[in-house]
């Protein structure tokens, strides 16, 4: 080494110590004080060994301190950062958590000493075993805990205005905080309590079948087979999460069953045939029974199938089939009065001949047509009345109109000549009422023709299924190779 270099390193060496020596102290930050004493809400005892759990929300850093015999607890803390208290006791010499966790509201350290007090009510435990077996549902799931009477969480004497009970479980901030799983639950001791569990799903309206899918929310309870949970101090008990869930799934399908099988016995009144419908809903109801019976032995898996499969058939088969008879339906009633009104002014022509009784006749011999077929054809039994009188009026006003106008507007020609095309169609019309009257069977096997055809029409919008192939299997070889449909 250069000789000339190192008195210049020595001072180098010297101007960095003198500087880390003369750093300013306030430039860390300052550690302040925060403290307080757990006690039991009921006797005012203090509690030794009681977990505290101090969470910066600034850092995301967690701090975990114990009682001392006295039931006090002290940590250090920042200032201007922001923190949230969790404490809760846990004897070693019971199987649950021995009080509810408590929750303190979000503190803003910014004096040296903090001051906050916890006081804990018994608690006890519950363990949900299983997963949630619910249709389209992902598996997620919250826990309430909740007073049997009003559905509410329940009120406990040790809340304060600083810190409040834990009663919601699962995947929630707190249960992430406290370290506890996500089938745990905390209840009060010694009062009946039931949970309520909350999920999503993905569900259809069955009776809508224009409505896409659509994410809900599923709420059922876990209340110990309705004689509710009402726990020792300590104390911990089972829960069949699956077996509840599995319920909540059976009851809904039982209810979206009970709605498409309201709507189908209204169709029948309306005057529809849903035979293969009928069936339908009797497959979908022996699955539900095999989904109750499967639940019953445990097989869980194998029950949600049952119910799924219950569930497509009402939801997809059913009402997608008794949503386009119904707008079927619907659709036809609006030309169907045009049948009747002409039926009967043709009925009016063969049996009169004066006008004015044609024309009285007529409107008598609508009337009777359309009751009939307002009876008989479903399409008429849903649509409002007022809207359905309103086109059965416009149709036997075109009919009047077309019979006994028209022929006044285009009339026969008295100059020999060429015919106006207009002049044919009056021809025409006079010509086949004189061969309908002359031939008087003939015409009325037209007549009646064109009527079977009209109630044709009408049965083919009233079957649930008006055409298809039916198949039958046989467990016999037949002699030849081939396939009979008859």
């Amino acid at each position: 080494m250069n000789p000339k270099t190192l008195p210049r390193l020595t001072l180098l060496l010297l101007l960095f110590l003198l500087f880390s020596i003369a750093r300013p102290a306030q430039a860390e930050e300052p550690k302040l004080l925060i403290q307080g004493v757990v006690t039991e809400s009921l006797t005012g005892n203090p509690i030794h060994n009681a977990t505290v759990i101090i969470s910066d929300l600034i850092n995301y850093m967690k701090e975990t301190v114990t009682t001392d015999a006295q039931g006090r607890y002290t940590a250090d803390v920042t200032v201007d950062h922001t923190y949230r208290l969790y404490a809760y006791y846990n004897s070693s010499k019971t199987p649950g958590l021995d009080t509810v966790p408590v929750k303190s509201i979000d503190i803003k350290i910014s004096e040296p000493v903090t001051n906050l007090n916890f006081s804990l009510y018994p608690g006890a435990s519950i363990v949900l075993q299983g997963s949630i077996y619910y249709l389209g549902s992902r598996g997620r799931y919250t826990t309430y805990v909740v007073d049997p009477t009003t559905g509410e969480p329940p009120i406990l004497n040790n809340t304060k205005a600083n810190f409040t009970n834990v009663l919601t479980w699962g995947s929630q901030r707190e249960t992430l905080d406290l370290g506890f799983n996500q089938n745990i639950a905390v209840i009060p001791a010694g009062i009946p309590v039931d949970l309520r569990i909350r999920t999503t799903a993905l569900v259809r309206d069955p009776l809508n079948i224009l409505a896409p899918p659509h994410s809900e929310r599923i709420l059922f309870p876990v209340d110990n087979n309705t004689v509710h949970y009402t726990l020792l101090q300590g104390e911990l008990a089972n829960a069949d999460l699956s077996w509840y869930s599995l319920l909540k799934s059976a009851n809904v399908v039982n209810d979206y069953y009970d709605r498409a099988w309201k709507q189908l016995v209204d169709m029948e009144k309306a005057g529809f045939y849903l035979g293969r419908l009928k069936e339908d809903m009797d497959r979908a109801r022996k699955a539900v029974e095999q989904a109750q019976e499967l639940m019953t032995n445990g097989s869980y898996q194998q029950s949600l199938d049952a119910l799924g499969a219950a569930y497509s058939i009402v939801t997809v088969e059913v009402a997608i089939n008794m949503q386009y008879m119904w707008l079927t339906a619907q659709s036809s009633a609006i030309f169907m009065p045009l049948f009747p009104a002409f039926f009967a002014v043709t009925a009016a022509f063969f049996l009169f001949e004066k006008i004015n009784r044609k024309i009285l006749f007529s409107c008598i011999f609508y009337g009777i047509f359309f009751a009939a077929l307002y009876y008989v054809y479903p399409g008429f039994q849903i649509v409002d009345l007022k809207y359905l009188l309103l086109l059965a009026s416009l149709a036997l006003a075109l009919a009047l109109f077309l019979s006994f106008g028209m022929p006044r507007l285009i009339k026969e020609p008295d100059i020999p000549g060429a015919y106006p095309f207009r002049a044919v169609l009056s021809v025409v019309f006079s010509m086949a009422k004189r061969n309908v009257k002359r031939r008087l069977s003939r015409g009325v096997l037209a007549i009646a023709s064109l009527t079977i055809l009209v109630l044709a029409f009408t049965a083919f919008t009233s079957f649930g299924t008006a055409l298809g192939l039916m198949t039958t299997r046989i467990n016999i070889q037949p002699p030849y190779e081939g396939m009979l449909i008859k």
